[in-house]
């Protein structure tokens, strides 16, 4: 308590001071944003919207040219009815148009990074200073409704690092995570084997919040209760990088004895949308993004199923404008939450599940390594991980540009120093990836029994 209360009012503000950033006054202003009303929820993200669409018609070419063609004018929008007309962004969009995407007054000036391509298409982009900072901010906020405030003490079962790291860099990261008063698990080390190493490890650090996705967890959980095994009971758990069913909640719930607050976002966006104390559906940042339940780029009614498009309102680095993200979503017909803030509800996120890859040795590894794994893996667009049998694993692949065979070595050499060189991986060079009947693409699939 003493370091927490130390951090809050003393370490951070100077820490963000000294390296000049506004984390922390980005932080406020939208903890302040909880006290508003739906209406003047509305008009922050209305203002906001109009200054992008504003910066992105006079500075980025991509949508100059665009909506020009279309007759489309910033100083007509009225609505976000207006703005619903605007054509959706793809992942192919942004992938022949990139340097188009990239505004003009911020080439030179912005930061890229990749997706982990959970969808089988790594992807990556542009952001600004600013956005990241707010997307820190944002993050906070929603972490804080489960009970997690910068250095708070918190577990985190997470995707770690792929391949070795250096002694120095090991030790910067460990600084770094122990500043704001995290451990890290790499989920990814994780195995039937060695799951016991893990309890032992929440069990002495005891941590106040457990951070994790969702797989790993549940296969904890359950190796948990299976084997009767004495676990520390933290405050409350965050789930996040997949959908979160209700039979794994329960899991998780009975084996650690505290209530899971499941949390919806991605590499592009950081977090999108996070639970509060009624578990009733996840509260959109629409301070911060706008949000739409779309088919075919149509806004659907309320409660229907359809596509997720966001638009970032703080990037102007790279503008994500109606940006089709890949899950598939409904919105909550619920009004106001019994919580009191009035931030739309999204409910029943879908389409992210990805299936856990068994070993030889019996190891299971989660679905995420992979889209890890391949997404700094430059000419490969989309990819495909299948398990047929316990010692074969196919990756499918397509590539815009001829690979470099040492890359595909250097790929087999990671998943064997993960999964065993008992494990046979065959690269299969394709020209396509059918998709599911949803139009979804399965990054991972496991044909085993017991899956």
């Amino acid at each position: 308590m003493i370091y927490e209360t130390l951090f809050k009012n003393i370490l951070f503000p100077t820490i963000e001071k000294i390296k000049g950033r506004k984390t922390f006054r980005y932080l406020e202003e939208y903890s302040t944003n909880e006290l508003k009303s739906s209406e003047e929820l509305q008009a922050v993200q209305f203002q906001k919207l109009k200054k992008l669409l504003q910066h992105s018609q006079e500075n980025v070419s991509y949508y100059k040219k665009q909506w020009k063609s279309i007759g489309f004018d910033w100083r007509e929008v009225r609505s976000l009815a207006d703005y619903s007309q605007l054509p959706v962004l793809t992942k192919t969009d942004i992938r022949d148009n990139y340097n188009e995407l990239i505004a003009e007054n911020f080439k030179g000036k912005s930061f890229s990074k990749a997706t982990g391509g959970s969808t089988g298409q790594p992807l990556k982009f542009e952001f600004s200073t600013e956005s990241n900072e707010r997307r820190i901010a944002v993050m906070m906020r929603g972490y804080g409704w489960a009970g997690l405030t910068p250095s708070r003490k918190s577990l985190h079962l997470w995707g770690g690092e792929i391949g070795k790291v250096s002694k120095k860099r090991q030790f910067k990261m460990d600084l770094y995570h122990a500043f704001y008063g995290r451990k890290m698990l790499n989920s990814f080390n994780m195995t039937i084997n060695n799951m016991v190493e893990y309890v032992d490890n929440i069990n002495k650090y005891r941590p106040k919040i457990i951070v994790a996705y969702v797989a790993p967890l549940v296969m904890l959980a359950e190796y948990i209760q299976t084997n009767s095994l004495s676990i520390w009971t933290p405050e409350s758990i965050i789930t996040g990088a997949e959908g979160l069913l209700e039979f794994q909640r329960k899991k998780i719930e009975a084996a650690f004895g505290c209530k899971v607050f499941n949390t919806y976002g991605s590499r592009e966006f950081m977090l999108i949308a996070s639970e509060c104390e009624q578990h009733d559906g996840l509260h959109i940042n629409i301070d911060h993004l706008v949000v739409e339940i779309c088919e075919k780029g149509v806004p659907c009614d309320t409660g229907d199923v359809g596509d997720i498009v966001i638009s970032d309102l703080h990037n102007y680095a790279m503008p994500f404008i109606r940006y089709e993200i890949g899950d598939i979503a409904s919105m909550s017909p619920n009004k106001v939450c019994q919580c009191g803030k009035h931030f739309p509800l999204l409910k029943n996120i879908e389409g992210r599940k990805l299936d856990v890859i068994r070993t030889p040795d019996g190891r299971t590894v989660p679905g995420e390594f992979f889209p890890h794994l391949m997404k700094d893996i430059p000419n490969i667009v989309r990819f495909q991980v299948i398990q047929e049998e316990i010692g074969k694993l196919i990756i499918n692949y397509i590539v815009d540009n001829p690979i470099n065979e040492e890359e595909l070595i250097q790929i087999k050499g990671l998943v064997e120093e993960k999964m065993g060189k008992d494990l046979d991986v065959e690269f299969r060079k394709v020209d396509d990836i059918p998709l599911t009947q949803t139009g979804k693409h399965r990054v991972t699939i496991s044909r085993l029994s017991n899956q």
